[in-house]
């Protein structure tokens, strides 16, 4: 019989790696879904951070509709500074669910475990010393080179 995987809880995550926070009051977010409250731009609803991963649920604007989706972020080292955009899983975002933050924290849970991705330990290769340079004129209508 296949052992099932063990679930982290947030409560056994090391102190100062977990964060959640909400960008958009509860009202705000229901006028958004029901359409009453306009968006004018994409916006964060909320963002869950632990360690070097991270989930935001964002409100896109695509003519009039409102798209809810997740964006998970990594960061390329623990002390880096900038996220680097990993994934939007397609799962849909249920933004007035009683346990939101915690189903931000299941579905994060779940690319980390699919991608083999670490909260506290990343391993990303990183390209020191590129640039973006033009290339030689036969090629030059194709683009921009790396040297």
């Amino acid at each position: 019989m296949k052992q099932k995987d063990k679930r982290i809880r947030p409560e056994e995550l090391h102190e100062g790696i977990y964060r959640f926070e909400k960008h958009m009051a509860d009202d705000e977010v229901y006028g958004i879904v029901s359409g009453t409250k306009k968006l004018e731009s994409d916006s964060i609803l909320a963002s869950l951070t632990v360690g070097c991963l991270k989930i935001e649920a964002v409100f896109y604007r695509a003519n009039e509709e409102r798209l809810p989706v997740f964006e998970v972020y990594v960061k390329a080292s623990a002390d880096a500074g900038e996220w680097v955009c990993f994934d939007s899983p397609d799962d849909k975002v249920g933004v007035v669910d009683v346990d939101f933050e915690g189903n931000m924290f299941e579905l994060l849970e779940r690319v980390r475990k699919d991608y083999g991705l670490s909260y506290t330990d990343p391993d990303f290769e990183t390209l020191a010393g590129k640039k973006a340079t033009q290339i030689d004129k036969q090629e030059k209508n194709e683009g921009i080179g790396m040297v």
